[in-house]
């Protein structure tokens, strides 16, 4: 079974660079571009050269979108 697959101990997956990238529908050069600014959070670790986000980080993440969003005045 592989990390992406095996259930977190909250029951939540690890996402993929590749998968948080096709979620948002965003290049990987976005994607760190926004670590970078801290726009969107920095990954995890599992291994020397392997990074994951938890289910939760992007969930989290994409409130913060839907949030700002509604707090803008409609034009």
């Amino acid at each position: 079974m592989s990390l992406e697959h095996s259930p977190t101990r909250m029951g939540r997956g690890l996402l993929t660079e590749a998968m948080i990238c096709d979620r948002l529908g965003i290049s990987r050069v976005t994607l760190w571009r926004w670590v970078r600014a801290g726009r969107f959070p920095a990954p995890i670790y599992p291994g020397p050269s392997t990074k994951r986000w938890t289910e939760q980080m992007y969930d989290g993440f994409v409130e913060q979108l839907v949030a700002e969003r509604a707090d803008r005045p409609a034009a």
